[in-house]
């Protein structure tokens, strides 16, 4: 079982470098360091939980929050607000717009491990609750589906002559539904009031049926009165009140001369106009007992004789218009869906339409949530997600530390062993968890002597000694350029962009306990937001210089690292060579392909609809050859007919 994941969007390295030692014992964590890539990474790597920067240089938090919910893929992610402010205001618009909660930089390593677990468990927890509902939805659909398949044969094979006449009017039904601009559920809908419009044909007695010869007025009469009879079975389906409609009226003719209520126009349900048109279509191109196939052009020419009379004049063009279509005349008695309506593949298995009490169809199937993992991160050993603009000067040695080299990094400096603790999780591995000590001698000296940290505080803030290092350190390699970054918008007198960088500076210079920085940088943002350039003008020289010596001080790091610098680059290498974006689908070895043939032909033989289902969604999970493929999306469709006999026979074949 894979790992939870927590996705970071942040363009602070130190905070991710944060929130990554803090949290990767338990969670599986990706970075983007790119607002405007938020939403692309998130897709990408669909993670449990987006802890969301609200101050980042190129986007606005909470406008990325509102493409998060456009996006149907990560809409319902929670998102954890990081924030450095202080005001009412930024909580109330995170709360607004979807946020599950948020958390105050610097946090305490408790309050965002256990906000973060929270959220993710409460959202498994709902997960789970609408997985089931769908699961019996589902179950709910499937009986329904396969009964109203079996109805549709049971009248069918009344005649054998009209075997398949059912399956054929609901293909032409949803296909002029299709053409007429329906939506995906109007056509499924369109279907299943074709496939049950002769149900009432099981109250008419065998031997009218069969009859080959001319009917006498009393018999057809009876014959007549199945559009009643099938409107009385099929009221009562309340949820579905356009199959009553269209058994009861598929017999109305436009200019109100058919029958049981000599309806005219619009007056006749459009469905019933629809399978009206569809029933004589396929009357027409199929043996019957007194009849046998016309040719194309005289089923044209009647269809467009019969139009403003038998037919709605809009619903015959659009039947002339796929006749037309028809070069090959495939649309006859052996005709599948497929050869007819140009969704039918979508019909019970990828449309994933909801239900709908007012009358949608139960065929539209829920697609049920996968938890394979493998969602587009490269899990092999030795490898790592890098962040995303990894050209940036800084991102390789955070890429290198967040890789796991910051155990390396620390042991350079000298450290206490890290404390390995139980699971946290039910189904995560043992999570190590870096005791929080004030014992000096747990830090290099060199440390702390700075003056202008607090190294207590920074332990505090980053959960442990060896995450303060590892957070150090990447605050030290980015300083430089933070500080250009600072002095550009500054120079270009550029307000909001200087006071973005100097609310992110406020952040990581409070978590790593260099308080006076902090603390200017945040008198310094309070001027952005108000205005004050002549603060601005008069402190912000002080501030750089603070940073640079600050960061002068850090420059022993270099050392330290250097005596490992193979390794380091041995970790930058790997970054580099990563590729975050999903893979190719696992190849399926010739002896699993044999098995699962062999496997399809049992299923078949017990006619297990559910367990066959099971069978192709799993393999569909697979890289298969070409021909392989195409018999299993074949196999797919005779599922869909309950052709039983049909799958055994084709995978016999492909077994050979």
């Amino acid at each position: 079982m894979r790992k939870d994941r927590v996705l970071v969007v942040d363009d602070d390295e130190t905070i991710c470098e944060l929130v990554r030692s803090l949290m990767e014992p338990v969670y599986e964590i990706g970075v983007t360091l790119s607002g405007k890539d938020a939403v692309r990474r998130a897709t990408e790597f669909i993670p449990d939980l987006i802890l969301l920067d609200i101050h980042l240089s190129d986007a606005d938090g909470f406008a990325i929050m509102d493409e998060l919910k456009k996006s149907e893929k990560v809409a319902d992610i929670p998102v954890l607000l990081l924030t450095g402010d202080n005001d009412t205001v930024t909580e109330e618009n995170g709360f607004k717009r979807g946020a599950s909660d948020y958390v105050r930089k610097p946090f305490a390593p408790d309050v965002l491990r256990v906000r973060a677990k929270r959220i993710i468990d409460l959202h498994h927890y709902q997960k789970s609750i609408e997985d089931e509902v769908k699961r019996q939805t589902e179950l709910s659909r499937r009986l329904t589906r396969e009964m109203m398949l079996a109805l549709s044969k049971t009248v069918d094979t009344k005649d054998h002559y009209t075997d398949g006449h059912s399956r054929r009017v609901a293909a032409i039904c949803a296909e002029i539904g299709r053409r007429l601009g329906k939506t995906q559920l109007d056509q499924i809908k369109l279907y299943e009031v074709g496939l049950l419009h002769d149900i009432g044909k099981i109250g008419i007695h065998d031997d009218i049926i069969r009859k080959n010869t001319r009917l006498t007025d009393d018999e057809f009469a009876i014959v007549k009165a199945h559009t009643v009879k099938g409107y009385q079975i099929l009221k009562e389906i309340t949820d579905m009140p356009k199959l009553c409609e269209g058994a009861h009226h598929h017999h109305e003719k436009y200019n109100g001369s058919g029958y049981p209520d000599g309806l005219a126009g619009e007056a006749i349900p459009e469905e019933a106009r629809i399978a009206c048109i569809a029933d004589c279509y396929d009357a027409m191109t199929s043996t019957r007992t007194y009849s046998t196939p016309r040719k194309q052009e005289d089923v044209r020419a009647e269809i467009l004789r019969c139009r403003g009379t038998w037919f709605d004049p809009k619903i015959t063009d659009v039947m002339l218009g796929m006749i037309d279509e028809d070069s090959e005349y495939r649309m006859n008695e052996n005709a599948d869906g497929g050869d007819v309506w140009k969704e039918y593949d979508r019909l019970w298995g990828d449309m994933s339409v909801p239900y709908d009490a007012n009358g949608a169809g139960f065929g539209a199937e829920i697609r049920m949530a996968q938890g394979s993992g493998d969602m587009g991160v490269d899990n092999e050993p030795g490898k790592t997600v890098s962040p995303d603009n990894s050209d940036d000067p800084g991102n390789s040695v955070y890429s290198a530390i967040s890789n796991g080299s910051r155990n390396t990094v620390y042991s350079a400096i000298g450290n206490a062993p890290e404390k390995t603790v139980g699971s946290a999780t039910g189904n995560a591995p043992e999570k190590t968890v870096l005791s929080v000590t004030s014992d000096e001698e747990d830090l290099p000296e060199w440390i702390g002597n700075i003056a202008e940290l607090d190294s207590l505080s920074g332990r505090k803030n980053c959960g442990g000694t060896a995450s303060y290092i590892s957070v150090l350190t990447v605050f030290y390699r980015t300083a430089k350029r933070k500080a250009d970054d600072i002095e550009r918008y500054y120079r270009a007198r550029d307000i909001a962009g200087y006071t973005v960088k100097v609310h992110a500076l406020k952040s990581s210079a409070r978590i790593i306990g260099a308080s006076e920085l902090s603390m200017l940088a945040e008198q310094l943002e309070n001027a952005g937001k108000n205005g004050n350039t002549v603060f601005i003008c008069e402190n912000t020289e002080r501030l750089l210089k603070m940073y640079g010596e600050l960061g002068e001080k850090l420059s022993h790091f270099d050392n330290k690292i250097s005596y490992y610098g193979n390794k380091l680059s041995h970790f930058d290498n790997k970054v580099s060579d990563c590729d975050d974006r999903p893979g190719a689908l696992p190849k399926i070895e010739t002896k699993e392909l044999k098995e699962a043939y062999q496997t399809i032909a049992e299923i078949a033989e017990s006619m297990d609809y559910g367990m066959m289902e099971d069978m192709l969604k799993s393999l569909n999970e697979y890289e298969l050859p070409e021909k392989d493929r195409r018999i299993i999306d074949e196999v797919g469709k005779m599922l869909i007919e309950l052709d039983w006999d049909g799958i055994l026979g084709l995978v016999k074949t492909a077994d050979t």
